[in-house]
């Protein structure tokens, strides 16, 4: 008997090896792509900053400019380069068919203020494609010419001005400025086609749909169009308002008496003799002071006329002083009593003579008896809070019907009849109809 031996490996270890070999491949491949798309994104934005450079040094007036390809020198990446300028001399550079990954790695390279990454619709640039439109720009400038208000973009400019951005938009072709001036709209029939717009794009969709509210403008406008189930309604009850009080006081307001503190007799006799005596009831001024004598009456409501004969009133008054007049005794009643309402840290503004808050006090109140003033709980470093409003807790809308997931119900008529529609008023009370639309279109039309 012969006995043979052999030495190899298992069909395992074979599998497992060649697992290993298709790991470290797929990985090396994956690095070497990643690599090589970082080196072209840092080529590209190199060959961007040369063009902004170049476009800067030679620029000679602020007319702004198309879209001209760079002919000034020639690139190192193989990507068509674009340059444009803006009425304020802002310079931007525009990359075409950009791949992804080259893409990814320019949007990772972005810095606020200095290097900014726009669409081809002038709005920040965040999705990379397949292929990709890409516009630079090196002072963190938005693509368009700078504006704060639609005037600043001119009368005859057919768009408006994005304040968010601080840049005029112009509407594309077959679009045109809303009557708000705020966004471009389709040019759509109006009796049987719905305006739609997005970022400064618009178009037209069938009064049947609704509009896409984030269509993606990438793909075809068949996906601009939603479906609707069309006709929607609520019944609707006005809230009721109700402004009252939540504090009072009792106001008496105070007494006053004004009266002579000193009196003396004054005659004068046939032969043209004067005399004066101390009135009786009436004591002599003490000392280091004198009676200032001015009038006819013991309430010093009245002057005495230069003739006058018999008593005259006065106060006793300081030898250094003048005309110091009667002296006021005002009653020592307490204004305010029986106050309600208000917590620690608050007073009431009394303002109103009724709980409503709707009449306000008049300055005599409580000058012939006691009345009630009415006002607000007031924080102490405030004044004139006003009465609380009150609305009532009932739901405004119910019974509501018609829309589907993701849309909602514009309720906009008090009518709807076989596509017929009139619109609600202001104060309608009662149930509303109205179209199914996506957030945050508000372009209703009288459902079919």
């Amino acid at each position: 008997m012969y006995i043979s031996s052999q030495s190899g490996r298992s069909m395992a270890e074979i599998i497992g090896v060649l697992a290993i070999t298709g790991v470290l491949s797929i990985g090396t491949t994956w690095g070497i792509t990643y690599a090589m798309d970082k080196h072209k994104a840092n080529t590209l934005l190199n060959d961007a900053k040369l063009v902004f450079i170049s476009e800067t040094q030679q620029q000679t007036t602020n007319t702004p400019s198309d879209w001209t390809k760079v002919t000034s020198f020639t690139p190192n990446t193989t990507y068509p380069l674009y340059t444009s300028k803006n009425s304020t001399n802002n310079i931007f550079v525009l990359a075409q068919a950009v791949p992804k990954g080259v893409c990814n790695h320019l949007l990772e390279m972005e810095t606020e203020n200095n290097l900014s990454f726009f669409n081809k619709f002038g709005y920040p640039f965040s999705n990379c494609l397949e292929s990709n439109d890409i516009i630079f720009s090196f002072l963190g400038k938005a693509l368009g010419s700078s504006c704060k208000t639609n005037e600043d973009c001119g009368t005859s400019f057919n768009g408006y001005c994005d304040t968010q951005y601080g840049v005029c938009r112009p509407c594309e072709n077959g679009t045109t400025i809303n009557e708000n001036h705020t966004e471009c709209i389709a040019e759509c029939n109006q009796s049987s086609e719905l305006s739609c717009s997005y970022q400064n794009f618009g178009w037209c969709c069938p009064s049947n749909t609704i509009c896409n509210p984030k269509p993606n403008l990438d793909l075809l406008l068949e996906e601009a169009c939603l479906p609707t189930d069309g006709l929607c309604s609520c019944d609707f009850t006005p809230p009721t308002t109700k402004v009252e009080a939540n504090c009072s006081c009792k106001f008496t307001a105070p007494t006053t008496t004004i009266e002579a503190t000193c009196a003396y007799d004054f005659t004068i006799s046939e032969d043209g003799k004067t005399s004066f005596s101390l009135t009786s009831g009436y004591q002599a001024c003490p000392s280091g002071q004198y009676c200032y004598l001015k009038y006819s009456d013991n309430g010093c409501g009245t002057s005495a006329s230069a003739s006058h004969t018999g008593t005259l009133y006065g106060a006793c008054t300081d030898l250094t002083l003048v005309n110091q007049g009667c002296p006021v005794q005002t009653s020592s009643t307490q204004l305010f009593s029986e106050c309600t309402g208000c917590g620690n840290g608050q007073y009431c503004y009394l303002k109103y003579s009724n709980t409503g808050c709707t009449a306000s006090a008049a300055a005599s109140a409580g000058a012939t008896g006691e009345t009630v003033l009415y006002g607000a709980c007031t924080d102490l470093t405030l004044a004139n809070q006003g009465c609380p409003v009150e609305i009532s807790s009932t739901q405004p809308f119910s019974n509501c019907t018609g829309c589907g997931e993701g849309q909602y119900c514009y309720l906009k008529y008090k009518t709807h009849s076989s596509g017929t529609c009139s619109n609600a008023s202001a104060n309608h009370d009662g149930k509303l109809y109205g179209s199914c639309l996506a957030l945050p279109s508000t372009s209703a039309y009288c459902p079919m």
